[in-house]
């Protein structure tokens, strides 16, 4: 590994012929690539206009598993530091196993190289995100900008960007207003200045520099403004390039952004982003999909494969990464909540999938079947919860297992709405809620938002799903969309027969034969308000009825069933934290009102709701 590195050492004259460019006020980076460079390496200079001390140093580590303790500045070589005028004030050297920190005095200028052989190393959450050579005739490279500068990371001021690349080895270069050899996420200077060529950006702040993405080299792009309904004025702005990808993988990656970030802005309401870059290029794997997303950047590996279900594969990928924008972006969590940056994601990708027509109900049923075989897979070690600590290590159950509670708490929430609201609602709220720069949700955070939807905390819930090692009740979501697990295999099977019960018509067994003409439900019971009849206090918790708990007016319905009225019943309220035991006569007309109902038909009506299929 060092043997390739020291491979790439340029002499230190290349720098010295980069000091002295005219700069202006703030921080600027005049950064070089391509040509005689070539493209596994990318010569930079930072220009230091202030005064005093200034730490410079690269922002992130690597994961772990590479083998490199230095981080990405393992990769940084022949660092010189510079008086304005040129004059060499020191060679820095550099220990490639231990991370860099740089403290120059200001005014200087500092000028280094990073060395491309990140994707040379194991990656252990996919090449997606590291800087790789794009390969092809014509080159290029795709880098992470926290690989490639060296920042003042508190520097909160106004940051110039410079690029000056070859397109090939005879120094042709780009010039004047075209722009086809870099793209970026940030705003773009329309020219340089004169007797300058390149493209100049420019960046609010350190952090905001080291948080995005840059294609360098030849590149197929296209600039996509992507609005919701006429009229609304939501609109993204998104620029999509490739170094590699076929005309057809192109567009299809088009399509599929504009697709999915239309029916993303009607539940979000607003983008809440700046410009936004979307890299697409080829996987080394055929048929295989990694992606990353990082600021206002998403990365794409796309496997070259035009099959059908290959394609629909790669639009809800496509989709899961753009969700990104909002859900781990935007509003971000703690890593135990990785179900829901990842889970849920996947989830919601695929609800609006088949809103936009991009999938089908079908698809939609086959892609719950897989995670349930994926997610039993890994059941029954570790909590959803504590396996979002590693999430690379813990697949089946933050993807697959977070999909599949995804499905539950949004038909949780449909039920106690009456089909009113659902996830889409809260995925709404936290974006308004917790959608600003830097800020990040907590497990409670979350439950106030759900409550404020659905009138209740789903604390039981989350606690049975999310926080136990033992496995999730799964069938209650299978069965919806009509899966069941076979008793004896224990595999995922297919068609599930739906029964009809007739019990006491809930309102009839509420209203007439227990006199309770107003209750909300609660996790424990139903709260009891302006009964009707004597033996009630306001606030009263109905738990049980004849040894049945009760959470629902269909559970009381069921309970009354063979009752008529006249007879009496046993009755369990909670009162004040006390629990109350109550022989109850029951009233009502006769007949008694029965129904035959279906819990899975109800549930399968909200989730066609759900997904926008309704007949």
């Amino acid at each position: 590994m060092v043997a390739l590195r020291w491979m790439y050492i340029v002499a230190a004259s290349f720098f010295v012929a980069m000091v002295g460019r005219v700069h202006g006020e703030g921080l600027r980076y005049d950064v070089r690539a391509g040509g005689e460079l070539g493209w596994r390496r990318v010569a930079v200079q930072v220009s230091l206009d202030g005064e005093g001390e200034v730490a410079l140093e690269m922002s992130r580590r690597l994961e772990p598993g590479h083998g490199v303790r230095g981080g990405y500045s393992f990769f940084l070589d022949a660092i010189r530091v510079f008086d304005e005028d040129g004059t060499l004030r020191r060679k820095v050297v550099h220990t490639e196993q231990k991370r860099l920190k740089l403290v120059v005095k200001q005014p200087a200028v500092v000028a280094y190289e990073v060395l491309l052989l990140h994707d040379r190393l194991y990656a252990q959450y996919g090449n997606d995100e590291w800087p790789y050579v794009c390969g092809g005739e014509k080159g290029g490279a795709f880098w992470n900008t926290a690989a490639m500068f060296l920042a003042p990371m508190d520097y909160e001021g106004d940051v110039q960007v410079v690029f000056d690349v070859s397109g090939d080895e005879d120094g042709t270069r780009l010039k004047g207003d075209d722009y086809s050899m870099v793209s970026t996420s940030w705003k773009q200077q329309d020219q340089m200045g004169d007797g300058e060529a390149g493209a100049v950006y420019f960046v609010d702040g350190a952090k905001k520099l080291v948080d995005s993405y840059v294609l360098l080299g030849p590149q197929r792009k296209r600039e996509v403004v992507i609005k919701t309904g006429e009229g609304k004025g939501e609109e993204m702005a998104v620029r999509l390039a490739s170094a590699n990808l076929p005309a057809e993988g192109f567009e299809g990656i088009e399509e599929a952004m504009r697709r999915f970030s239309s029916g993303f802005l009607e539940m979000f309401g607003d983008a809440g982003q700046g410009r936004l870059l979307v890299v697409a290029n080829r996987h080394a794997k055929v048929g295989q999909y990694d992606g990353g997303m990082t600021g206002n950047a998403i990365s794409l590996l796309v496997g070259d494969s035009q099959e059908e279900d290959t394609r629909k594969q790669m639009y809800k990928f496509v989709g899961h990464e753009i969700f990104h924008l909002w859900n781990g972006g935007k509003f971000k969590s703690l890593p135990r909540e990785n179900w829901f940056k990842e889970g849920v994601t996947e989830y919601m990708a695929w609800v609006v999938g088949v809103h936009e027509g991009i999938v089908t109900r079908s698809d939609f049923d086959e892609r719950v079947k897989r995670a349930a075989t994926g997610y039993k897979r890994q059941a029954g070690r570790i909590s959803i919860s504590d396996a979002g600590m590693n999430k690379s290590q813990n697949h089946g159950l933050i993807y697959d297992g977070g999909l599949l509670f995804g499905l539950k708490l949004d038909l949780w929430i449909m039920e106690r709405t009456d089909g009113d609201a659902g996830l889409n609602l809260v995925m709404r709220r936290m974006f308004t809620r917790y959608g600003g720069e830097g800020l990040q949700w907590q497990r409670s955070d979350l439950m106030d938002v759900i409550e404020d939807v659905a009138g209740e905390r789903p604390q039981r819930l989350m606690r049975r799903w999310l926080d136990s090692d033992m496995e999730m009740p799964i069938h209650e979501v299978l069965e919806v969309v009509g899966i069941k697990i076979g008793a004896k295999t224990g595999e995922v099977e297919k068609d599930v027969d739906e029964a009809g019960d007739r019990v006491v018509a809930w309102r009839y067994a509420l209203g007439e034969m227990l006199g309770v003409s107003k209750c909300v439900r609660s996790e424990i019971g139903l709260i009891i308000h302006d009964s009707k009849m004597r033996g009630y206090e306001d606030g009263d918790v109905l738990v049980e009825v004849n040894g049945r708990a009760v959470h629902s007016g269909l559970d009381v319905g069921r309970a009354l069933v063979g009752f008529e009225p006249g007879q009496r019943v046993e009755i369990v309220l909670l009162r004040a934290g006390e629990q109350v035991v109550k022989r109850k006569r029951l009233g009502g007309r006769k007949p008694v009102s029965y129904e035959v109902v279906s819990e899975l038909g109800e549930a399968k009506k909200y989730l066609e709701k759900i997904l926008g299929v309704e007949d």
